[in-house]
């Protein structure tokens, strides 16, 4: 059994046992877990424990699911894998239960990575709480533990999501880099007029299906009405021919000079044979639609194949015998649909109308999608030249889009650090300006604790020593210049940005701004010392101080 501990917030401390193999959380009460954040979705996460290990599964949540500090919408969950709803941080460990069930005397070595810890977890069953029982802790599980999980992972993709994650690796590990290409061989203008041309060309191709089998069912429905009447016009003019007898009157020329007639017949109704034209008098016609017609007696229409369409209308006499219409004869017309048919003339004409409609739309897509992508871009370089010429003003973009936010925060870091950089003047009587980045370094480097630095204007990390490193598995070289957001521990992440902010809001603060917090199992106190330049804070010194086990 396996239990969620929630480790920021206002219900930082609680624990929750999960009972069930497939356990939701989220901010409504119908859900397994509540947590009643407004950052929280009303069905945020579902959590399944298989055989292979435990299967995250982000549920489109409005502020993501996140597992160390990447946002996910499916992951398996490994030991040390740190878990957030938003800002609200998580951590799935084993209750006691799955440790005491181990039988005695095996996996000893899995015995051994569990330990008592001091607060207490509630037992939790829905949304209630059952009862008191004492918390294990995980510690990390072997590599060859990892690589097993690792495996599953990519060997057991479950139902569509499994396959979704197949398609999207496909398009980013195959695709993507053939497309990334084109603009490394074209100009980025003739790129984007590329994509819009295969728009333009797919929307006229996939368009003229639909139009041409509409127009064809059209044609088709116009024929068959048009043989139907000729068939009833040709009856009517044979009707009193065939109630006098006047066999040799009956005649079917009429309908012969119609556009689009290929046959016409008069046959008796009771054998089926020809009575008119007179030149097939006798004889029967070989379309099996007609005889199986005859025996119902009605009007009938049927298309027999891709051109042709069959028509027989009944020719009914008054019978003196019955005292009631009888049906004496039938006239069949044989009509090719081909005399309505489009033409490649017609055909070439539609598509032509589809392509032009499709290019203006298209031209109107690629401007505006031109303008959308040079704007921001064209923005941000006039900026960074006046930024330049004023020695160091920062320069801002109101996109909503993540890329070019980080740009412009790399950029303005870039001209930060370029500003502090050394300068003298021989000629002049200004105080020379010297950089501080190696006393910021080897300051931190002999600090016998694990520490950091980071800027007080950009809030950037400046230095990490090496004992920190270890703690938090991220070398200096990852982390110099680089935003807090790039901590892999998002709860560290929260702490420090608590930190500075507590820090910036004291005009001039002299002394050390103290938060807590656990690192891989460890109590650490965080003290942040800020450190004045000529006249402000230049930078913060943060040192972590081990104050035992978790």
């Amino acid at each position: 059994m396996w239990s969620i501990r929630i480790l920021t917030g206002p219900l930082k401390g609680q624990s929750y046992s999960i009972t069930k193999s497939s356990t939701v959380i989220g901010r409504s009460e119908v859900c397994d877990i509540t947590i009643d954040l407004p950052s929280v979705s009303k069905k945020h996460l579902k959590i399944e424990v298989h055989g292979h290990g435990i299967q995250l599964t982000d549920l489109n949540s409005s502020n993501g699911t996140f597992v160390n500090g990447k946002q996910i919408s499916n992951h398996i969950f490994q030991s040390g894998d740190k878990l957030s709803l938003h800002d609200v941080i998580l951590d799935i460990v084993p209750t006691q239960s799955q440790v005491t069930n181990i039988p005695l005397g095996a996996n000893s070595q899995m015995q051994n990575q569990f330990e008592p810890q001091a607060h207490q977890t509630f037992a939790y069953d829905g949304n209630a709480v059952l009862d008191q029982q004492p918390q294990m802790s995980q510690q990390p599980y072997t590599q060859a533990e990892n690589d097993n999980n690792a495996e599953s992972e990519v060997r057991n993709p479950e139902g569509i999501e499994g396959i979704k994650q197949l398609i999207l690796n496909y398009i980013q590990n195959i695709v993507l880099p053939g497309v990334y290409m084109i603009p490394k061989s074209f100009e980025f203008k003739w790129v984007l007029g590329l994509f819009i041309a295969a728009f333009i060309f797919f929307v006229t191709s996939l368009s003229s299906i639909p139009l041409l089998t509409i127009l064809k069912s059209s044609i088709e429905k116009e024929s068959q009405q048009r043989a139907l009447t000729i068939a009833k016009t040709l009856a009517m003019i044979n009707q009193g021919y065939i109630h006098q007898g006047i066999g040799s009157a009956v005649s079917v020329n009429f309908a012969l000079k119609e556009p689009g007639v290929d046959s016409a017949f008069i046959i008796s109704a009771i054998d089926g044979s020809i009575m008119a034209p007179s030149n097939q008098s006798g004889e029967y016609p070989d379309i099996p639609f007609i005889h199986e017609a005859r025996k119902t007696g009605l009007p009938s229409t049927k298309q027999i194949d891709s051109s042709t369409i069959v028509s027989l209308v009944p020719i009914k006499v008054y019978d003196p015998n019955t005292g009631s219409q009888t049906v004496k004869a039938y006239s069949v017309i044989q009509y090719n649909m081909g005399s309505l048919a489009v033409d490649n003339g017609k055909t070439l004409s539609l598509l032509i109308q589809v392509f032009f409609i499709a290019l203006v739309i298209g031209l109107l897509l690629y401007f505006f999608l031109y303008k959308i992508i040079e704007h921001p871009l064209d923005s941000i370089n006039k900026q960074l030249d006046d930024s330049l010429k004023n020695e160091g003003d920062q320069i801002q973009t109101d996109y909503k889009f993540d890329v070019l936010q980080n740009l412009v925060s790399n950029i303005n870091s870039a001209i930060s650090r370029g500003s502090q950089s050394p300068m003298q003047d021989f000629g002049s009587e200004q105080n020379q300006v010297i950089s501080r980045d190696m006393e910021i370094f080897h300051l931190t480097q002999l600090i016998g604790f694990p520490a950091m630095s980071i800027g007080a204007e950009n809030g950037l990390i400046l230095s990490v020593n090496l004992a920190l490193e270890e703690k938090i598995g991220m070398s200096q070289t990852d982390l110099q210049n680089a935003p807090l957001d790039k901590l892999i521990d998002q709860a560290l992440q929260l702490n420090l940005k608590d930190l500075v902010d507590k820090a910036q809001m004291i005009s001039a603060p002299t002394e050390p701004i103290i938060n807590s917090l656990e690192i891989n199992g460890e109590n650490f106190e965080i003290n942040l010392l800020p450190i004045f330049g000529d006249q402000n804070v230049s930078y913060y010194i943060i040192v972590f101080l081990n104050y035992g086990d978790a």
